[in-house]
């Protein structure tokens, strides 16, 4: 999924490591979120936006709160 977390962490200017260590994952396992190797699931999601300050469509754009149907 795509996702504004790299540009996002500079512009607060925080690191990998310290987002990691707030949302409870570890710096490998974001860095594989970063590099659009890895989905959060939604509450992973939220918590990443939350700590980085912004809202969750700005950290991952196409990242849908709802069900198809």
């Amino acid at each position: 999924m795509e996702n504004n977390i790299k540009p996002i962490l500079r512009e607060r200017g925080v690191t990998q490591t310290w987002l990691s260590r707030q949302v409870g994952i570890s710096c490998s396992y974001l860095s594989l979120i970063i590099s659009n190797k890895r989905d959060p699931d939604l509450e992973l999601a939220v918590k990443i936006s939350k700590f980085l300050g912004v809202p969750l469509q700005r950290v991952f754009p196409q990242h849908r709160t709802d069900k198809a149907t």
